[in-house]
Order: structure tokens, then C-alpha cells, then sequence
């Protein structure tokens, strides 16, 4: 069917409106780079309150007036925190766009949007920058854990304070307030009090976050039940008197016999560093860990070394066990340079046995060698054990059972528990 006359002109005009509306629809589209956009519109994920823009890229009108008030506020006071929220998944080069801006990024906020340092010529910068997607202040609501209480006294918090911010101005405001300041730690601050005037500290603006402070529950705390160790204890009055460990790990404390800890005082049978050197300190803390978990006295957890009193401490299994401490330095990823799998093991294992240990702990791994391949620690492990059969010698199989030596003639200890390991 033909159209003609004023039927016609009108669907000509639609279908150009149409044409023009798709290309200003892709010439949109076009402005953020293909990359970094997101499918759907994510919501900004705040740990409380609900974020509320101020500016939004695709409709800023709406937001022109509030805008232009907080730069007013924004030129009032020097710097504040806003939350910028970006088109799509971070690019890194968005990140170095922000920056440049003037924009200092705080940390990264679920879904691509970061929690922001801005004053009133790096918010107007930000609001230019195609990818930006929406902006809103981050305002004291979003400051407050929403379980914490809304009344009550005597109510103990954690109050996070924002990198490089004065913690002078909020101690001074939670004295004001009648807090009292319980602690101070790095960036956080522990106060105590009435819950209103604690939620008031929110509205400082160097304030990042407030918590109702908890008790630390340890977790480590249930090897000896699962391993029978307190019915050994019980029944046979074993703990390891006149009995020599040695652990070749990353040191015990200070590596100092004058300043050791009361679980490990008098001890020490020996201490060595690799390479026979003096020094022995722990600076990776696992060595600790192990020592603690093997030999110690539970002294400063509630033991009672006199009367045997040990299973409501967290004394070790063998409490009353000397030791000898095999230091080898590590990173903080707990590898080290100097100790690799072509290491030799055997004189590790004759120095102990010579000062009479008979249980050798190893509470490590080559995990770059395949599981159940017979390496070159394992061939020296059981060569070691067959020529002296009344020592014990100890690795661990990792917390899920996964690593060890691979030898033959070893005690093989790993996780039972994935809920204790």
C-alpha cells in the first residue's frame, strides 16, 4: 500500500527520529570504552545506609542543584569523601584518570565504585570524566555497623579512622562527648560509652567506620582433644620429661635464652641458626607457633607446671620437653632463599641426635616436587632413620593432607578438621 500526503510526511519524519535517536544512542554507547562497561546497572554494595547520588551521567539535571550546593560545601571545607561509582568493571587507566583529577582513591567499593578524597576542583574534574558514572557523598549513615545499638550504656566500639586524617580532632570530640578512650591502635581507635554519643562520632568527617567491639575467639585451641593428647595425660602421666624435640623451623621469640617467654624459659637445649650462625630468633612467627603447639609449658594461658595441671591451659603435648631449635630464615610467604630441596637434611638430623633428641618436628614441605615422587628429602629422611631406628622423625602432610616428603620411615601429621585445622 502506497502512502501519500500528510500520512506520508509523518512516518518519514518517525523514521528519521528514529535513525537520529539510534545514532545518539550509539554515539553514547561509544564514549566509554567497550572494555570497561557492565551489562546491567549494579547497585553500589555499602556495608550500611543506601547510596543516594548526588550527580548521575545519565541524568544530571535532576541532581544539578545539589551539585552545586555540595561544591559550595566542598569549597567551604577543604577536602570530603564521596563515593564514585564508574561505568563498568575498573580499567587501570580510569584509576590514573581519577588521580589526576585529584581525586584520591580510598579503597574499592562493590560495584565499581570507590570510596573517594575529593575537594571542590577535583569534584568538578570527576564529574567531566566520560566513564564516571554516578557520584554521591559518603555520609555518616554509611559510617555505622547496622547491627550496632541505637541505646544503651557502657557500649564498647571500634572506631576506623581514614588514612592521613588527624586522630586528635575525634579524640577530642569523643572526651566531649563523654567516651571513654579504651585504646588506641594505628588507624583505630577502641572508645567505650553511651551508644548515641558514640553514633555521633560518625558525623566527624575523619571517621571511616564504627563497630560494636567484640571478644577475640582463638581457633587454633583444639589439637590436643582431637588428638587424645589430655586422655594420655590422664591415664599414663606422660609429658615428655626428660624427652629432647628438635624443630627445624623459623626460630623460637627472641633467639635470646634471657628473654624468652615463661612457656619456653630454660628450655632450650640448644639454639642454631642456618649455617651455624647465633642467631635463632623468630621473624616469621611459625617456628613459635609450632614450638608452641609441640612444648610449651601453657604457663602464661593458666598451667600449672608444679602439680601437672595442663588440660585447662594451652600447653603443648609434651609440656614438660626440652628443646632444639633449627632456625632457618624465610620470607613472609614462608619460602626461603637459602633452604631449597637440594638441601641436606642429614646433618640437621645428626646434630639433634647427638645432643639426644629423638623426635625431629618438620613442619613444611617441598610442594614443588609432584605428590608421592620420592625426592631427594625423602631419600635422606629414611636413609637417616634406618641407620638410627630409635629416632623419630616428624613432617607435616599440610593442612589438607596434601603435602609432606614423601619418605617412608616418617610420622605424617596433617588436618583432620577443615572447621580446626
Amino acid at each position: 500500500m502506497l502512502l501519500g500526503g500528510s500520512a506520508g510526511k509523518r512516518i518519514k519524519l518517525l523514521l528519521l527520529l528514529a535513525v537520529v535517536s539510534l545514532i545518539l544512542s550509539v554515539g553514547q554507547a561509544s564514549s566509554v570504552p567497550s572494555a570497561g562497561r557492565a551489562d546491567a546497572d549494579p547497585p553500589v554494595l555499602l556495608k550500611a545506609g543506601r547510596f543516594v547520588p548526588i550527580w548521575s551521567a545519565e541524568n544530571s539535571k535532576p541532581f544539578a542543584q545539589t551539585a552545586d550546593k555540595l561544591r559550595a560545601q566542598a569549597a567551604a571545607a577543604p577536602e570530603g569523601y564521596y563515593v564514585v561509582q564508574l561505568a563498568g568493571p575498573v580499567l587501570e587507566n580510569w584509576k590514573q584518570q581519577l588521580e589526576s583529577a585529584g581525586a584520591k582513591l580510598i579503597e574499592y567499593i562493590p560495584e565499581y565504585a570507590f570510596l573517594c578524597r575529593l575537594n571542590a576542583e577535583s569534584f568538578a574534574k570527576v564529574q567531566t570524566l566520560p566513564f564516571v558514572r554516578r557520584l554521591g557523598a559518603f555520609l555518616p549513615e554509611h559510617k555505622i555497623q547496622p547491627s550496632f545499638p541505637l541505646y544503651g550504656e557502657n557500649i564498647r566500639a571500634v572506631v576506623r579512622i581514614f588514612p592521613n586524617e588527624p586522630a586528635e580532632p575525634i579524640l577530642r570530640a569523643a572526651a566531649s562527648n563523654g567516651l571513654q578512650i579504651a585504646s588506641a591502635s594505628g588507624l583505630n581507635l577502641r572508645v567505650k560509652g553511651n551508644a548515641q554519643s558514640i553514633r555521633r562520632l560518625a558525623e566527624l568527617p575523619g571517621v571511616a567506620w564504627i563497630e560494636e567491639a567484640t571478644p577475640i575467639r582463638l581457633l587454633n585451641d583444639r589439637s590436643r582433644p582431637i588428638c587424645g593428647v589430655n586422655t594420655v595425660w590422664r591415664d599414663l602421666g606422660v609429658y615428655g620429661e626428660g624427652q629432647i624435640a628438635a624443630i627445624l623451623d623459623t626460630g623460637l621469640e627472641t633467639g635470646n635464652p634471657k628473654t624468652l617467654s615463661a612457656d619456653f624459659a630454660g628450655k632450650v637445649v640448644l639454639g642454631t641458626g642456618f649455617n651455624e650462625d647465633d642467631d635463632w630468633a623468630d621473624r616469621h612467627g611459625h617456628g613459635t607457633h609450632v614450638a608452641g603447639i609441640l612444648a610449651g609449658r601453657g604457663v602464661l594461658s593458666g598451667a600449672d607446671p608444679e602439680t601437672k595441671k595442663y588440660s585447662r591451659s594451652f600447653a603443648g603435648v609434651a609440656p614438660e620437653a626440652s628443646l632444639i631449635i633449627q632456625e632457618v630464615d624465610v620470607d613472609a610467604a614462608g619460602r626461603s632463599a637459602a633452604f631449597r630441596d637440594e638441601t641436606d637434611l642429614t646433618p640437621f638430623f645428626e646434630q639433634a641426635y647427638k645432643l639426644g633428641a629423638r623426635v625431629h618436628n618438620n613442619s613444611w614441605a617441598d610442594d614443588q616436587t609432584p605428590l608421592g615422587a620420592y625426592g631427594v628429602h625423602a631419600q635422606q629422611v629414611d636413609r637417616f632413620v634406618w641407620e638410627h631406628p630409635d629416632m623419630v622423625v616428624v613432617f607435616g602432610a599440610g593442612n589438607e593432607g596434601k603435602d609432606g616428603v614423601g619418605a617412608k620411615e616418617i610420622l605424617e601429621a596433617f588436618g583432620i578438621d577443615p572447621n580446626n585445622p
